[in-house]
């Protein structure tokens, strides 16, 4: 599924609830920081691509969700709205030990 840019916000920011949203979920998530531009990274190339980590929240408008799938209908609205995506602060790889 696709997160926009306009669904990315850090901490202190405020996730604001889709108009007509009465069931949203959340999901905790290892995000990864890609540093650099790339495609077609070889899988022993992979790891040199990551700058670091973040934990990210996965917010999903359930209701939203579920109508589009029974209409059969794309549903990258219910996980890509605006503030969807919060994540805590960047943490570098090479902290990590």
């Amino acid at each position: 599924f696709m997160k926009p840019p306009s669904s990315l916000i850090t901490n202190g920011q405020s996730i604001i609830i889709p108009p007509g949203c009465q069931n949203l979920h959340h999901e905790v998530e290892l995000g990864v920081i890609i540093g650099e531009k790339a495609s077609c990274i070889s899988r022993k190339d992979a790891f040199d691509i990551i700058k670091g980590y973040c934990v990210a929240l996965d917010m999903t408008a359930r209701d939203f969700q579920e109508d589009a799938k029974a209409k059969q209908l794309p549903w990258a609205i219910c996980k890509g709205f605006d503030t969807s995506c919060p994540v805590s602060d960047f943490i570098d790889k090479s902290l990590i030990k």
